[in-house]
């Protein structure tokens, strides 16, 4: 399916995008042009290279081949731009969330990393409005999804503040990473292995809330996931009839590793 946009429209573009380490070529001469508000998802199997490319397009990976922008800015000499726009969830490599504190304090240093450097500290009642914030957008979504799902509600977990994130269960810590890399207000979200989800319903429902994430007052919100096998995601579009409401009203954009060449697809109409 191809899309009429201008080269304004597009969140990342990329042309005959490589990533290499000393020993084998991670990812060879890539193309993409990803939509401003799509979710593009990176399937392939185990060490195929979806990690190194969405830390690449965030701006947080050296040593590629090729071009690439994210929202117009490109990776060689513009990194600083794609970081500021870009932010990721959890991903243990990269940014791991701390196992010792509650989800209130992770919040908390969440909002003071995006402070001044002279404010080193955000009040406890800051922190209380930003969690009620957290949880209201957490029902918008969950209901959104649920319509996806012919449910009343996705089942997504709202999130308690003096909960331990040790003691959190998998589908709530993953949630509150996606919470705190969008205490920002990124232009880019990354959100790496879906699969680190073992249960299939909690895969099901973290894939129709990215699906409706962006449409929940996040306008401009491109995300990027990645998968082994995304096959709960494909089985909701393959039942949610786009002509329909409610559907996914933005594209979803789908690279196998995979393949012998990946190509991009787009599965779903823009609207």
């Amino acid at each position: 399916m191809t899309l009429d946009l201008e080269p304004g429209d597009f969140a990342i573009r990329t042309r005959d995008f490589s990533i290499r380490n000393r020993r084998r070529t991670v990812i060879d001469a890539v193309t993409l042009d990803v939509p401003v508000g799509a979710l593009f998802v990176v399937s392939g199997r185990f060490a195929s290279g979806k990690t190194a490319l969405l830390l690449a397009l965030a701006g947080r990976l050296r040593g590629f081949a090729g071009t690439a922008t994210v929202f117009g800015h490109p990776l060689r000499g513009g990194g600083g731009q794609v970081r500021h726009l870009s932010a990721l969830a959890e991903t243990p490599i990269v940014n791991r969330l701390d196992d010792d504190l509650t989800v209130e304090r992770q919040i908390a240093a969440a909002l003071v990393l995006r402070q001044p450097w002279y404010k080193p500290l955000v009040s406890r009642k800051t922190v209380a409005l930003r969690l009620i914030r957290v949880n209201a957008l957490l029902r918008q979504v969950d209901a959104r999804a649920g319509d996806i799902l012919d449910r009343s509600a996705a089942g997504l977990p709202r999130l308690t503040g003096t909960d331990r994130i040790l003691n959190l269960q998998p589908l709530d810590r993953a949630v509150l990473g996606v919470v705190v890399a969008l205490i920002g207000r990124p232009r880019l979200l990354i959100v790496d292995d879906v699969d680190t989800l073992r249960d299939t319903n909690d895969r099901t429902r973290a894939w129709a809330a990215l699906l409706t994430l962006r449409t929940a007052g996040w306008h401009d919100l491109t995300i990027a996931a990645s998968g082994q096998d995304p096959r709960e995601l494909l089985e909701i579009l393959d039942r949610v009839d786009d002509d329909v409401q409610p559907a996914p009203t933005r594209p979803v954009c789908l690279l196998d590793l995979d393949c012998a060449e990946p190509t991009l697809t787009t599965l779903t109409r823009k609207v």
